[in-house]
């Protein structure tokens, strides 16, 4: 046969077989349509932003405004000091602290240059590299009219005080990752990314796997029955990513050097519901799949835009509302949040709440599913036996 002939024929059998065509010419389109939303504000907008006012002036006041008429900060409210604001960000309800000294005027009068400081989330880059730049830019551009009007205000000759100007001068703290490192701020999530599509490849595999060779049924009319074979098949691949999580978490700490704030023990168990959560979905999906290139093609639909959407790299904050119940319904964001608050901030327990709370829910929802599964199953086989003849 000639090439032509060869390729006339694979056209052919992607015409034929739908759902290839729909990942072939659907899915890029699709998936442009949600990244292109995904990222529709450009850039990260109304950071929330704390302020520790230790000066309580007319000036002061200016400075809080000029953050709060910025696109990059809104103003959230107030705290009495850096511990209690810094308290608000590892809570995850601010990511900016602007601390405005005592005295701030009187050293503008004096000749002087006082500093603002700005704490900043550096747990996730992008807000921090964003917060960083226009903090800055906030605070040059404040602090040179400031400084003008202070000096006219006390009499000086408006050109010599223009020769004159003392800017206000930016101080910035990066929290949880201060040197910026993409390998601290990436690799941790990337890690759940692959576990996640590791598990749920290799579930849905095992069970597509009977299906393709008329052992499913057999199998389920085991002695055991559905529930027995289901949990079985779990166990497995539950195991396998405990090894997986335990070696690549290993490795992770000690070959990268990344490190892990947080509670060894607490981080080993979130990662075993992260695992447990993973096996449920994927025993759950892979029961609506007939072949195992139907449970590729739906893994890889469930793995190529969760990393995106789970908040990990591109904020929460900044993803677009109607996107917000798909990041809500992927594990990955709940375990990319609570990663971060383990191995970035060394928080405990109650900053994981929210996290476990989802998955138990979702291996929950799962357990009902295959326990209609296995229930219905086993009615038809009382009804109706049947066989994989």
């Amino acid at each position: 046969m000639k090439i032509s002939d060869i390729a006339w024929l694979e056209f052919l059998h992607i015409k034929k077989d739908r759902r290839l065509a729909a990942v072939l010419f659907l899915i890029p389109a699709l998936y442009l349509l949600i990244f292109g939303y995904l990222y529709s504000a450009q850039k990260v907008r109304e950071l929330p932003t704390l302020v520790v006012d230790e000066e309580n002036s007319y000036l002061s006041r200016e400075l809080v405004r000029a953050y709060d008429q910025s696109e990059t900060f809104r103003i959230s409210g107030f705290a009495l000091n850096e511990t209690e604001a810094q308290k608000e960000i590892d809570a995850g309800r601010a990511q900016i602290v602007l601390i405005i000294p005592a005295g701030l005027t009187r050293d503008l009068k004096e000749g002087k240059s006082p500093a603002i400081m700005t704490l900043i989330n550096g747990s996730n880059m992008i807000i921090a590299n964003a917060a960083t730049r226009a903090a800055n830019e906030i605070v040059a551009t404040f602090g040179a009219g400031a400084s003008l009007k202070v000096m006219e205000a006390a009499g000086i000759n408006p050109e010599k005080a223009r020769h004159t100007l003392q800017p206000l001068l930016f101080r910035y703290r990066v929290l949880y990752n201060p040197t910026f490192n993409y390998t601290n701020f990436l690799l941790p999530g990337l890690l759940g990314a692959v576990i996640q599509q590791v598990l749920l490849l290799g579930v849905a595999l095992a069970i597509t796997r009977e299906k393709e060779q008329g052992t499913w049924i057999r199998l389920l009319q085991s002695p055991g029955g559905p529930k027995t074979v289901l949990l079985g098949k779990g166990l497995v691949y539950f195991l396998v990513g405990c090894l997986d999580s335990l070696l690549t978490f290993a490795l992770l700490h000690w070959l990268w050097g990344v490190p892990i704030k947080g509670n060894g023990l607490l981080l080993l168990v979130f990662n075993l519901l992260f695992i447990l959560a993973l096996v449920a979905v994927g025993l759950t999906a892979s029961l609506f799949s007939r072949t195992q290139l139907e449970a590729t093609q739906v893994t890889m639909l469930i793995a190529m835009p969760s990393f995106l959407l789970s908040g990990y790299t591109w904020p929460m904050l900044a993803i677009p509302d109607p996107l917000k119940p798909l990041s809500f319904i992927l594990p990955l964001t709940y375990y990319t949040h609570g990663l971060r608050a383990l191995v970035d901030r060394g928080q405990g327990w109650q900053a994981l709440k929210v996290d476990v709370a989802a998955f138990l829910a979702l291996i929950f929802l799962c357990w009902l599913l295959l326990k209609k599964f296995a229930t219905n199953f086993a009615e038809k086989q009382e009804n109706n036996p049947v066989s994989d003849e």
